[in-house]
């Protein structure tokens, strides 16, 4: 049985994640990348050998001069209006090593290759090379090559390339993928499409390996599914054919052909401009590092026999050695500017338990992330790095001598860890008594470049504990992208867990981290991904401001890995349950998703091409240099107004740097009822809490009051919430007021029932069974008030279970009468409840939170 594939979906998630590739890129979907099943893959054909045509271009890469010059990326855009950086030509002195055919090229990641080919003119064609990457990258080119690729697609620029690519639209890192864009300046030929064809396993060929690379463009027109006009492909992995488009588009060979699973037409055709052709840059991405050898193009398509015997040509066990380029270079210890909080001294002096980060408790059944840049000497052994001390107190491993185990008695240390796979426990360690610890060991690492790879290196420590064993493991991502693992498992402990990081003649800045004070909206370490999850949905009244503070964390891969604001009509949506989405959901409909990079859309509307058409007006103060480090870690608050035919979202940011920094959107179309949610893309938010009332509990009655929240008819609308206490009175805690309009109470007396004609209470209930409306009360004229009381409480103990308790406040509106029912989770570990019923309403509904002596922090 042949597995399928979901057109849409599967579409909609290359869609999605095509705009993380560079910049400002017009982002025209904000659907969810979805799984699907892979297609399944025909086993290999073998086909004989056939003899090669005469190539249209072939460059050897053997040393000598064959047209091809060197690039690199800048900041000069210059006339290009689609691009990330320019490209310019560079002086370099180019190394070669061994290759698979005679001598291949070697690129350091500084530079590619402008190659300087001629397009065959005509959609049969071959290209064909042989590569071997030090380093990959999501996007980072291979080979591009086409018409107008820096160029947005607007009037007079026809954009048409091929870009062979890693990326992750099946949900796994792929490589090599083929990737192309056709798109009319006009829209109106009935060629835009973005085709991608990859093997289909899911898998990395040529990371530290060589890989042949073929693309046949057979070029029989394909009308897709989905409206738009591509060309029949094959695809071949190291002489053997992976993927047939123009068979799977005429017999569905390998999955249903839903989508354009195929090679845009026109990359090697006359085009409006001149022709480009790169290898290992591009204008927006990571520049390549690596080998590449025996580039060929031919203006006819081949055969499967003739890819083949294009293959047999290379040998792929040749073993490359990066040669050396003469540069005199005076070797200096790096220069640290922070970005958080420095472990050790900047000038490697601090030795051997000498300094320490805070220390971090690790609960049972959880996982502890702290992340951090490492830096040491130019003089450095393989240990002077970070170090990890497990140990089951929150104090000790200061500088100060006093709080370390010889006088502290409760001090004891379940393990020190190194980054250099050597680790202990007392007098036992993992040289020579591995197995009497009980630990499992592992690691990647490139021992040769060992010191080099961790200069500069962002480092991942997490911190598992399992009960009885905890897990050490570390994530390195080097300076040029290169990715390690090292792990500590199953290390034994018999208490509370802590760890904390510590230097030998090293330094780590150790980066801003959820503190947990408040609601997470994404994976501490950053790892969630585009439209994976959201924070709860505010509504915002016609004439009302809502805000939203929360602190925001990056993974700092780029500018939008941060914060998301998305506008919409309904009260449900953009969870990651897809029965609440969009396609299932037909009432939902977005005003608009804005970034905080200055980029937001509209459907295919976008603001980096379509400001005027959107109507947006856009502001910000940014200091794009330091963009990332400034708001990774910063204190952000989001403003959404509704003005009734428009909205407006307001973000201000505490930057890092002390300053504060400002973005708006103004003026963005609305034509119903205005809620928002924020998201994230690579982020966390930590949603911070409201406090209403002086944290003392100072704050007298009638002071301070919560956001005011509206109950419709037959909705209940429920608000958690931690009680604090004077603990002077039993009523020095929360209450609850029901009116009848959406503002009042607030400290500004202009909104107070005696100044705004249109308010009315129907009830204000206090925490300890008491409650009034007007001069009646529930201690004498129950009856009259017609409302019905009970609780559980221990009275006793009043005062006592319910200062610090978790408390859950729900109101339902019944139409003529309204409940209110508060939960109390007692510091005693009993559970209360109190209950207010049959409070008599004429109208709509809302209540509001306050204090009297007291302080709430609302989740």
């Amino acid at each position: 049985m042949k597995k399928k594939l979901l057109s849409v979906l599967l579409c909609t998630a290359m869609t999605a994640a095509l705009f993380a590739c560079g910049g400002d890129k017009e982002e025209t979907t904000t659907e969810a990348p979805t799984t699907t099943e892979a297609p399944t893959t025909t086993a290999p054909v073998v086909v004989d050998k056939e003899e090669l045509p005469e190539a249209f271009a072939h460059i050897t890469f053997d040393g000598e001069d064959e047209g091809y010059t060197a690039v690199e990326q800048v900041s000069d855009l210059g006339a290009l209006t689609g691009a990330t950086y320019g490209i310019a030509p560079v002086d370099v002195t180019f190394g070669y090593a061994d290759g698979v055919v005679g001598k291949s090229i070697y690129l350091t990641g500084k530079y590619g290759l402008d190659l300087n080919l001629k397009p065959t003119n005509t959609d049969t064609y071959t290209v064909s090379y042989w590569m071997n990457a030090d380093r990959l990258s999501n996007f980072g080119a291979t080979l591009q090559i086409g018409y107008n690729m820096g160029m947005a697609a607007d009037v007079g620029n026809n954009v048409t390339w091929m870009n062979i690519t890693q990326t992750e639209f099946s949900g796994a890192k792929m490589f090599p993928l083929v990737w192309s864009r056709n798109e009319a300046s006009d829209a109106q030929d009935g060629t835009d499409c973005w085709p991608w064809m990859s093997a289909w396993d899911d898998s990395i060929h040529g990371k530290k390996e060589w890989v042949h690379v073929t693309v046949v463009c057979s070029g029989e027109v394909q009308n897709g599914p989905v409206g738009s006009t591509t060309v029949g492909a094959q695809y071949y992995i190291n002489g053997v054919k992976v993927y047939d488009s123009a068979d799977n588009f005429n017999n569905n060979t390998y999955f249903e052909y839903t989508w354009d699973a195929s090679l845009a037409p026109n990359i090697m055709k006359p085009g409006d401009s001149e022709f480009e052709s790169l290898f290992g840059i591009n204008y927006w991405d990571t520049v390549f590092k690596g080998y590449v050898d025996d580039l060929y193009v031919f203006d006819k398509a081949l055969t499967a026999g003739q890819v083949a015997s294009l293959y047999a040509l290379g040998d792929p066990t040749v073993k490359p050695v990066a040669p050396v380029v003469e540069e005199v270079v005076e070797e200096k210890n790096p220069e640290i500017v922070a970005q958080g909080t420095l472990v050790g001294a900047p000038d490697f002096t601090t030795g051997w338990w000498k300094e320490f980060s805070d220390i971090y408790k690790v609960e049972v059944g959880e996982t502890v992330t702290r992340s951090f840049i490492n830096y040491h000497s130019i003089e450095a052994s393989n240990w002077n790095n970070w170090i990890v001390v497990l140990q089951n107190v929150a104090q000790g491993h200061a500088t100060d001598a006093a709080v370390h185990a010889d006088v502290n008695p409760e001090y004891k240390e379940y393990g020190v860890f190194r980054c250099d796979n050597y680790g202990w426990l007392g007098a036992t360690n993992t040289g020579d008594g591995l197995a009497t610890l009980g630990w499992t060991l592992e690691n990647n690492f490139d021992w040769a470049n060992f010191l080099k790879e961790l200069q500069g290196a962002t480092v991942k420590v997490s911190v598992t504990n399992n009960g009885t064993t905890a897990d050490v493991c570390m994530n390195i991502t080097s300076v040029d992208q290169n990715e390690y693992f090292m792990n500590y498992k199953n290390v034994a402990v018999d208490g509370d867990l802590y760890f904390c990081l510590g230097v030998d003649g090293a330094c780590i800045d150790v980066l801003p981290a959820p503190e947990g004070k408040g609601k997470l909206v994404g994976a501490a370490d950053c790892s969630t991904g585009w439209w994976k999850e959201f924070s709860d949905i505010y509504e915002v009244a016609v004439g009302e401001t809502k805000e939203v503070n929360f602190k925001n964390y990056s993974n700092r891969a780029n500018n939008w890995n941060n914060f998301l604001v998305i506008l919409q009509n309904v009260a449900q949506g953009h969870a990651t349950d897809p029965a609440v989405h969009a396609d299932v959901n037909p009432e939902y409909k977005e005003y608009g998703v804005v970034r905080c990079d200055n980029y937001g859309w509209l459907g295919a509307l976008n603001t980096g091409a379509n400001l005027a058409e959107l109507g947006w007006v856009l502001e910000n103060n940014y200091n794009w240099d330091n963009f990332i480090a400034n708001i990774d870690g910063a204190d952000v608050n989001v403003k959404v107004t509704n003005n009734g035919t428009t909205a407006d979202v307001v973000a201000t940011i505490n930057g890092t740097d002390g300053n504060v920094y400002t973005q708006s959107y103004k003026n963005i179309a609305i034509d119903g009822p205005l809620y928002f949610t924020l998201g994230v893309d690579g982020a966390c938010l930590e949603i911070q809490p409201t406090i209403v009332g002086a944290t003392d509990c100072s704050t007298g009655w009638w002071k301070e009051f919560s956001d005011i929240y509206a109950v419709a008819e037959g909705a209940t609308k429920e608000v958690n919430f931690k009680n604090y206490s004077n603990r002077a009175n039993n009523w020095n805690n929360f209450i609850v007021v029901l009116q009848n309009v959406a503002q009042g109470h607030a400290t500004d007396p202009a909104v107070h029932a005696d100044v705004n004609p249109e308010y009315k209470e129907y009830g204000v209930v206090r925490c300890d069974n008491y409650g009034w409306l007007g001069a009646l009360n529930t201690g004498a004229n129950l009856a009259e008030l017609g409302w019905v009381l009970e609780n559980n409480y221990n009275w006793d103990n009043f005062i006592a279970n319910i200062d610090g308790a978790d408390v859950n406040v729900k109101v339902t509106n019944n139409g003529t009468t309204a409940d209110v029912v508060a939960t109390i989770n007692g510091t005693d570990g009993n559970v209360y409840t109190q209950s207010y019923k049959n409070i008599a309403i004429n109208g709509p509904l809302y209540f509001t939170l306050g204090v009297d002596g007291a302080c709430i922090v609302i989740e």
